[in-house]
């Protein structure tokens, strides 16, 4: 059936939809400029489509939709995020054994480097140090 494929796709992104919809800043929250505070999916949509990140704008959606299951759905937003990056980083391992200990690897990383939001490179060549399948390349 040649419209399986195209049928699970659609349903994968309005399960994203619907659960990154979910996930929504601090209620009654103003930002700086004095504006609204965005919807999740407005925020995941600007980090993943960010300066220097075009190129892997599938990656990034694909590590979103990967962390719509490993993040609580109460979480912060900025957590969430903290996930895509995540996943992201260590998206060359998506599926495969070294992903898990890549992934703990970036959070250790993040945390004692004090990484922001959205820096992959410094991320992804802290996170895949000792993973034997990467150091052979």
């Amino acid at each position: 059936m040649k419209s399986t494929p195209l049928l699970l796709a659609c349903m994968a992104s309005l399960a994203l939809a619907g659960a990154i919809g979910d996930r929504q800043n601090a209620p009654n929250a103003v930002q700086a400029d004095g504006q609204p505070p965005k919807s999740a999916a407005e925020r995941v949509k600007e980090h993943c489509g960010r300066v220097g990140n075009e190129k892997d704008k599938k990656a990034c959606n694909f590590a979103a939709r990967q962390c719509t299951g490993r993040v609580a759905r109460d979480a912060k937003i900025d957590e969430f995020l903290g996930c895509v990056d995540e996943a992201q980083a260590c998206s060359s391992f998506a599926l495969s054994d070294p992903n898990d200990q890549c992934v703990a690897n970036a959070k250790r990383c993040k945390k004692e480097q004090n990484l922001p939001l959205g820096e992959l490179t410094k991320l992804a060549e802290c996170a895949k140090v000792g993973i034997p399948s990467y150091d052979e390349n």
